[in-house]
């Protein structure tokens, strides 16, 4: 029997780490972050004390410490200490005094790879960072430090008086728009916030709930929300400070915070749209159409939503709009609301995209979830996987568009990794979320937005543990207000019915929340009607030439629910109708499809499923990509449709066979087959078997609907019409250029009544085309000139307006006042852009040249005001540059400095028009990042990523890093010789990869493209002079300043070809004029003169090479606003 005066014996650091790891490795296993499990602080500084002992033993026996032992206690310790006692941006001397670890063993890296290591065998992300290997893994682990929290807090509530309604992904997007916006915040938060992914999007949206509910109630705890309760005292310390200096949110009535609408988003669509922007219904617009603007790296879209009052009707639902071409990034706004979204794409450095199975884009920041992916990547970078590839994977069709990529379905498991030759890999460590059991959709039922409806309760299944069982919470919230309608928890392997202690029968919208781990959780909008049931007759509706076939539609519900009406019938042309359900405790308004068949053609300008069969032009149904016939809603997996048939009258002469079958509801017929057949015939009439029913699919026919046009009685009168119902005329006036197109139908005999503006409105441009409501493309701001179907309809007369100054200009256009009459507003400056920039068009169709030029002369005496309406004129980049041009505006000096948000809106839309307005503000920005406020290290980042880092270095001061592409070397020479059809293979190739403005690609892309047009009419005059002109531009850089002559010979020097003449000069005249157009803006006179006198030549070749022309201009100013910055802000030397 032991003494009572033994003292027990104490279990050595080996013993102590086998007990915490049994008992710690099981919580760790089922965690996402290190710092989810909360463990007692006491055991945690025991276990540091032990794992020191043996890191400090093994070292002083000059091995390497071996700690793979313990795992869970290594990877806890190191993330405790950094989540507790990180402070002041010191981590280490924190782990060190902890741990007991002597100074002369304190030897991070073995420390760090052992961290590592343990984040290996607990399946924990890794966060690799090449920079800092350890530190960064461990304070991601760590989450957001305590020491960082409250300034979280204190962000998130500044954020939100800012912007009511703030939601984690909007703060986000805020946080990474700017590298300095989140200064305010230590490292480590910074850091995880804008790196941690769903981890820390999920964070903040816990702390943004936490914030709301303290506002509620001050006694809520953590638990509510699945924070740790080392949160709730930062969180109420910043409440009391942002009380105490009137800048906390407005609390508001009724609950948690209201749930901001559904914002763009991109996805894949592999069978249809391909890679497409996702358009929300907007409710808080009273219009039936919106119009967004879409810019990718190539340009401006216009493209048509649809807003509450169409969403009222039963007729709204989300908008797609397919990218027709790869880019870095694709900037959603919303028309002059002042709404802007910026959607990460293509990392030219990294350029793998990875799709959900259901289309959903990944962020590349993250690792890989386990089971069905897409993968869409350039065709000549190689897949590199371990397993090289499986049975299970799917090779799927390239968007229409992003020709050159390959697009890829495969099946990955834990542990797998895969990336592109030459860049990261990505492993897929993923775990089990939860997921929802929900019955198939009720068929044909949408809520008015477009999202299903479901009769069923949905059920909750929350994932197996791994390792230790957790609970998980689950809310119901009102899917508009945000209102917290019920709530319940669950463990590991639960099914839970979340909604079924709501009202019976549920009805109504809802946003279902379900929170676990870190990054596991679940987020889902969902729509039930408990009990409603929908019957068809007939089961669908087949095509026919006037749309759909009629058919009825009965909606009945359960005992307690009303349905108005309860029948309906759809005619001909009605592919919906609207129906309302009420309970006692709801309503829902519902929009009901029957099921029906749909067409659409991948190459349309916005291709969207068509409920009615196509009409084809002769002319360019080898251009509109493949004919895609989608299968009635609930008959995915039955009977697909046969071959095409092709008909003139009623004789078969052709057959197309649908492409190979990829699954889901969607069969590809490649139609571009039917050319030669369409250039022959003319008229034909395609049709599909489909259950024993021969179906019209579509109608080819010749473009040109009428052969010329002329006004009598107030409307203009079409020749040689043919009488078709459902043609709409577009009116374009001569002396109104800037005014959006008056839409008018066209009536069976010809005629198109003339809106009251434009009677004696003078003469009108006139664009026929087929009235297609399910198209979200808008009509062009003018008609293509290649267009069969556009007229010139010449009348006397100008534009009615109520402006006396949008008079004034069409009268100046008409001839009839002089231009220096003119008040140049912001208005009007757009106006007089669309002017300039629609030069060769107008004048090509009777509007006086001289007017234009008095025109161009007006932007060029107010530059500033020009340049800031420049984005605002809706011009084509080709239009925009040759305005900037022709408006004397590139060589014009600057008086007045333009706002750095100005400046920050212009980079991100027109560069060329930026450099110009910037002119006077980039060299005053200080060169030290130190001495630069945040605005414009703002602007400088907005420049970098329109330019690429080239545009950092000659704003530096420093060499262009791709001084020497651009010019027409012997590469030129041998493409020269090339076949036609091989140059087009390496044009279509050179466009795979997007870059920015200064990137060497786009330099080579940009380069090319004025290859191909060097022997043009268009180009004869200039390729003439353009010896001459270098000539000339020689001589004066001899007489510059020698800072400037040195920076002027440099570039064109660079562009010099190695056999001089004709096209070859082309590159080489184009950076001169830029740059001596740059330096007539700081008043060389020499150089204004040069560019005086060939300024026709240089519009004109900017219009043939616009993207080369936008590059010269931006490089130009660019090294000289770089040199002089450098000589403002030199240092001083001893």
């Amino acid at each position: 029997m032991p003494s009572p005066d033994r003292k027990p014996r104490q279990v050595t650091p080996t013993e102590l780490l086998d007990i915490r790891e049994a008992e710690w490795r099981p919580r760790l296993e089922s965690r996402s972050l290190v710092s989810e499990a909360v463990l007692p602080q006491k055991h945690l500084d025991q276990a540091a004390v032990a794992l020191g002992r043996l890191f400090t033993r093994a070292l002083d026996r000059g091995r390497a410490p071996n700690l793979s032992r313990w795992p869970a206690c290594m990877a806890a310790v190191t993330a405790g200490v950094a989540t507790a006692r990180y402070s002041h941006g010191a981590f280490w001397p924190a782990l060190w005094e902890t741990a007991q670890v002597p100074a002369p063993r304190q030897d991070y890296a073995a420390w760090g790879r052992a961290f590592l290591d343990a984040l290996h065998d607990l399946g924990l992300d890794a966060f690799p960072d090449e920079h800092l290997p350890y530190v960064t893994p461990i304070l991601m682990h760590a989450g957001i430090p305590t020491y960082c929290l409250r300034d979280v807090f204190a962000l998130l509530l500044e954020r939100s008086a800012r912007t009511p309604g703030l939601d984690a992904p909007a703060f986000h997007h805020w946080a990474v728009s700017g590298r300095h916006r989140l200064n305010s915040l230590d490292v480590p938060a910074r850091r995880f916030i804008a790196q941690g992914g769903d981890y820390a999007l999920e964070v903040v949206d816990r702390c943004l709930d936490l914030l709301d509910r303290l506002r509620d109630d001050p006694d809520t705890d953590c638990r509510s929300v699945g924070l740790p309760a080392r949160f709730l005292a930062p969180a109420r310390e910043a409440l009391e400070q942002a009380a105490a200096r009137g800048v906390a949110p407005a609390r508001r009535a009724g609950g948690p915070r209201r749930q901001q609408p559904a914002r763009p988003r991109l996805r894949l669509d592999p069978h249809a749209h391909g890679v497409h922007v996702v358009l929300p219904v907007i409710g808080d617009s009273d219009d039936q159409i919106v119009r967004w603007h879409i810019t990718t790296d190539h340009g401006t879209h216009q493209v048509r939503g649809h807003g509450r009052w169409a969403a009222a009707t039963g007729a709204a639902s989300p908008t797609l709009f397919p990218l027709p071409e790869p880019s870095r990034t694709v900037r959603v706004t919303l028309g002059d609301t002042g709404f802007t979204e910026l959607l990460p794409l293509v990392d030219p450095e990294d350029p793998l995209l990875v799709f959900t199975d259901d289309g959903d884009l990944l962020d590349p920041r993250l690792a890989l979830p386990p089971g069905r992916l897409w993968l869409l990547h350039p065709a000549d970078r190689a897949l590199l996987r371990p397993d090289g590839g499986t049975d299970e994977d799917v090779p799927g069709d390239t968007p229409y568009g992003w020709e050159g990529w390959t697009l890829l379905r495969v099946t990955l498991r834990r542990g797998d990794r895969i990336g592109l030759e030459g860049c990261p890999e990505r492993p897929v460590h993923g775990r089990a979320r939860p997921h929802l059991d929900q019955s198939a959709p009720v068929r044909g039922v949408t809520t008015a937005a477009g999202s299903p409806v479901h009769a069923d309760l949905p059920v909750v299944v929350l994932p197996e543990a791994e390792g230790e069982a957790v609970d998980w919470r689950i809310d119901v919230l009102h899917a508009d207000t945000g209102k917290l309608l019920a709530g319940t928890t669950g463990r590991s392997g639960q099914r839970v019915s979340p909604l079924e202690g709501l009202p019976r029968p549920v009805l109504g919208s809802f946003l279902l929340t379900v929170r676990g781990p870190l990054g596991r959780g679940l987020r889902r909008h969902l729509t039930v009607a408990e009990g409603l049931a929908v019957r068809y007759d007939p089961a669908f509706r087949a095509l026919a030439p006037a749309g759909l076939e009629p058919a009825d539609a009965v909606l009945s519900g359960p005992d307690g629910m009303d349905v108005e009406p309860e029948a309906q019938r759809l005619g001909f042309g009605e592919a919906v109708l609207a129906a309302q359900l009420r309970t006692a405790a709801a309503e829902l308004a519902v929009a009901v499809r029957p099921p029906h068949l749909a067409v659409l053609c991948t190459g349309d300008p916005s291709p969207q499923w068509r409920p009615q069969p196509l009409r084809l032009a002769t002319e360019t149904v080898t251009e509109i990509g493949d004919l895609l016939l989608r299968l009635p809603e609930g008959e995915e997996g039955g009977e697909l449709p046969g071959p095409l048939t092709v008909l003139s009258g009623e004789e078969p002469v052709q057959r197309v066979e649908p492409a190979a079958y990829r699954g889901g509801a969607t069969v590809r017929y490649p139609i571009a087959q039917i050319g030669d057949t369409a250039a022959v015939h003319r008229h034909l009439r395609i049709v599909a078997p489909y259950r024993g029913r021969v179906l019209p699919v579509a109608v080819v026919s010749p473009r040109r609907l009428a052969t010329g046009a002329h006004q009598e009685d107030g409307a203009v009168v079409l020749a040689d019409f043919p009488g078709l119902p459902g043609i709409d005329a577009a009116l374009y006036p001569h002396r109104a250029p800037w005014r959006t197109p008056r839409v008018v139908p066209v009536s069976e005999d010809g005629r198109v009544e003339l809106p009251e503006d434009l009677r004696d409105g003078g003469p009108l441009e006139v664009l026929l085309a087929v009235d297609d409501p399910w198209s979200a493309a808008e009509w062009p701001d003018w008609p293509d000139r290649r267009d069969a179907n556009r007229l010139t309809c010449p009348a006397p007369g100008v534009p009615a307006s109520d402006d006396p100054d949008e008079e004034l200009l069409s009268r100046v256009l008409a001839g009839e006042a002089d231009a220096a009459r003119l008040r140049v507003t912001d208005e009007t400056a757009a106006r007089l852009w669309r002017v300039v920039g629609l030069a060769d068009r107008l004048t090509a169709v009777g509007v006086d040249p001289a007017a234009v030029d008095a025109c161009a002369r007006v932007l060029g005496e107010h530059p500033v005001t020009a340049l800031l309406a420049h984005g605002s004129a809706g011009l084509a980049p080709a239009d925009s540059v040759r305005a900037l041009i022709a408006s004397g505006l590139a060589a014009a000096p600057q008086h007045d400095r333009v706002t750095v948000d100005e400046a920050v809106r212009l980079w991100q839309r027109l560069p060329a028009a930026a450099a110009l307005a910037t002119s006077d503000l980039l060299p005053r920005i200080p060169t030290d990042p130190a001495r630069q406020p945040p605005e414009h290290a703002e602007l400088l980042e907005e420049l970098e990523h329109s330019c690429g880092t080239a545009a950092a270095e000659l704003l530096a001061g420093r060499d262009d890093p791709h001084a020497r592409v651009g010019r027409f070397g012997a590469s030129a020479e041998h493409l020269a010789r090339m076949p036609e059809a091989q140059f087009r293979a390496v044009w279509r190739a050179a466009r795979v990869m997007p870059r920015a403005l200064l990137d060497a690609d786009s330099r080579s892309q940009a380069v090319l493209d004025l290859f191909k047009v060097r022997n043009s009419t268009a180009l004869h005059g200039v390729r003439s002079q353009a010896a001459t002109v270098l000539k000339l531009t020689a001589a004066v850089c001899d007489r510059l300043p020698d800072a400037y002559r040195t920076a002027a010979r440099a570039l064109i020097d660079s562009r010099r070809p190695d056999r001089p003449g004709s096209w070859r000069d082309l590159p080489a005249l184009s950076v001169a004029l830029a740059a001596a157009a740059r330096l007539a803006a700081r008043n060389v006179d020499d150089c204004r003169r040069l560019v005086d006198r060939y300024q026709r030549e240089w519009a004109e070749l900017a219009a043939a090479a616009p993207d080369l022309a936008a590059v010269d201009l931006v490089l130009a100013e660019l090294t000289l606003a770089g040199i002089e910055r450098a000589r403002l802000f030199k240092e001083p030397t001893a």
